[in-house]
């Protein structure tokens, strides 16, 4: 009992949103009780089962709903905002609890992989080292930059004289008379 109250501390301090982001959860819950409650459901399944496949997913909302449920059908509940902004909203309060949950976890995942990567040295088992230290590395140093993370995102264009000259031409003026429509029966 004792060893719980540690965990339930971290795990308010883990979930804990901003104003902005709580008055925005708020005000979708409380929209979202617009929806059918089996549409609400079926938003709770999907974030579940995100690798459904579609059969699956027209089974699932068939029985929730209890009627005939079609492609076009499917497509006009995900075309609703609401219902998108629902799952969406779910989907995050998911990835919070589970990041909490697994949080005290942490910890001993990196002293196992250390463990792991040190027998695997002693044993001289690089392909082992390899699938063990590559995670990490990557986690720690990504080879791939995001730019969206970064902010803006400076192009440099460089133009040759002659595509330069173009530009600093002036533009052409065209003369033009607006003419009546032909009102003969031919034209």
């Amino acid at each position: 009992m004792t060893e719980e109250i540690p965990k339930m501390i971290k795990l308010e301090k883990t979930t804990e949103l901003t104003p902005a982001q709580k008055t925005h959860e708020r005000s979708v819950y409380q929209r979202a009780r617009i929806l059918e409650p089996w549409m609400r459901t079926f938003a709770e399944w999907e974030v579940e089962h995100p690798q459904a496949r579609p059969l699956e997913r027209y089974r699932t909302a068939e029985r929730l709903s209890g009627s005939k449920f079609s492609e076009n059908r499917m497509r006009i509940l995900r075309n609703n905002g609401l219902y998108r902004e629902y799952r969406e909203v779910i989907r995050q309060r998911n990835i919070r609890t589970a990041k909490a949950l697994m949080e005290p976890y942490t910890v001993e995942s990196v002293q196992a992989m250390r463990w792991a990567l040190g027998m695997a040295i002693e044993s001289k088992d690089y392909r082992a080292v390899a699938t063990l230290a590559s995670p990490g590395i990557e986690r720690a140093w990504p080879r791939r930059d995001d730019p969206a993370k970064h902010g803006d995102v400076n192009i440099q264009i460089n133009l040759s004289p002659g595509q330069a000259k173009l530009l600093d031409r002036e533009t052409p003026i065209i003369e033009a008379e607006i003419v009546a429509p032909d009102s003969s029966p031919e034209g």
